[in-house]
């Protein structure tokens, strides 16, 4: 395995590893109000929304609020990765085209 091709490696299991150590201090972090999160980001009703939020209690609010500044690493890490899997990766091919173009422009927005 040519050098290169090793440190992609590494860059690309380091990089996962934090994504999923970062995802899981998330949760922790939530508590018993990471079973509702999928619901929560989902629902389209105002009155399901609050419905939830109010099932939470004081705890369960202070505990969401507490999560946002590890949300906000959590997405760099989460941009990094996909960064990581675009260049470094074979998914796209070895040439510089317009799918990996499009694929490291739309980071951003993912």
């Amino acid at each position: 395995m040519p050098a290169f091709r090793h440190r992609n490696l590494v860059l690309l299991l380091a990089t996962t590893l934090l994504y999923i150590a970062s995802q899981a201090h998330i949760i922790v972090v939530l508590g018993p109000q990471a079973e509702d999160i999928l619901r929560f980001q989902t629902t389209f009703s105002p009155s399901s929304f609050w419905q939830i939020v109010d099932a939470w209690g004081a705890e369960g609010k202070a505990r969401y609020l507490a999560h946002f500044p590890y949300d906000a690493l959590h997405a760099l890490i989460y941009g990094v990765l996909g960064l990581v899997i675009t260049i470094c990766t074979p998914l796209f091919g070895s040439a510089w085209h317009w799918p990996r173009r499009l694929a490291v422009a739309a980071l951003p927005v993912a």
